[in-house]
């Protein structure tokens, strides 16, 4: 009984959360320094929004000449499948090699799944403290289709932070739903959700 209790105090909890985000914190600072460093076939998803940005600084267009003649397959290779702004808010990014801008995505793409974990448990009634943003950190790092996302480079964590800001309500919820937007179509019908939510989400959007 005694070994039970110990294993569900509040000390052992916390030390076990310390202890995995730290693990956590290496696999995946581990991951960028490789990024970094070599040329790996990491972040295929974010390769097609680099190159397309990078396309559309030189003059081009964001989407291939396929794309432009007329219907195309839904998953589409190396191709550029979101709308303008998202791809035109990305042309900084390619001022930097491709290696750096993939530790860079990478870096985000963590820290806006880790972010939109550990606000989605504040609204469950959590408290915002050390430990559930170091337990916000383990899921995300830990739990397989988070880790695919962030690991393909694509924009899934980022799009649940925005839904998570809606949930929350006021200026965040205004802010979430444009972001969602204009990052992809279908988070479209989040907007309806931040007009009638209340003054502030209505007028932060």
């Amino acid at each position: 009984m005694t070994a039970g209790r110990g294993l569900v105090s509040p000390r052992t909890r916390r030390t076990l959360a310390m202890v995995l985000a730290i693990i956590a914190l290496a696999i995946y600072t581990t991951i960028m320094l490789i990024l970094v460093t070599q040329d790996v076939d990491w972040l295929s998803d974010f390769e097609a929004y680099y190159s397309s940005s990078a396309h559309l600084a030189s003059g081009g267009s964001l989407y291939m000449p396929e794309q432009l003649a007329g219907p195309f397959d839904a998953i589409c290779e190396r191709c550029y499948l979101y709308p303008p702004p998202f791809g035109q808010l990305l042309v900084p990014l390619t001022a930097v090699p491709l290696a750096a801008a993939k530790a860079i995505w990478f870096a985000l793409m963590l820290t806006s799944g880790w972010l939109s974990v550990w606000l989605a448990l504040s609204i469950g009634g959590a408290a915002r403290t050390i430990e559930s943003a170091a337990w916000s950190l383990v899921a995300i790092a830990f739990y397989l289709p988070a880790f695919h996302s962030i690991w393909m480079g694509n924009v899934g964590t980022l799009l649940g932070l925005f839904v998570v800001m809606v949930a929350l309500g006021g200026t965040l919820a205004g802010v979430g739903a444009a972001l969602a937007t204009v990052l992809k179509v279908a988070p479209g019908t989040l907007v309806p959700v931040a007009l009638v939510a209340d003054r502030r989400s209505a007028i932060s959007m």
